[in-house]
């Protein structure tokens, strides 16, 4: 699954396994084929994905501004607020 980061100044591309992001609406884990949805990402909250499929191996981004989050079935796009 394709994760794309854009922001004002650069975009940013990953090959991943899962994707993990905490809402208003609660936290949601994004692997691939997931239901196509849109999110807001509030401020200050960690997103949290993986590469591979090994469950100790992952990164964790933080997001000081939020952003939106359009997943689709298989990409997962994110704008971040700056």
């Amino acid at each position: 699954m394709k994760l794309t980061i854009y922001s004002s100044t650069q975009t940013q591309e990953y090959d991943i396994h899962y994707l993990e992001v905490e809402t208003s609406a609660g936290n949601f884990v994004i692997l691939e084929g997931h239901a196509p949805l849109v999110l807001v990402l509030k401020p200050l909250q960690p997103l949290i994905f993986s590469r591979t499929t090994s469950p100790e191996s992952h990164e964790k981004q933080q997001l000081p501004h939020g952003g939106l989050l359009k997943v689709t079935r298989t990409d997962i796009t994110l704008i971040i607020n700056e």
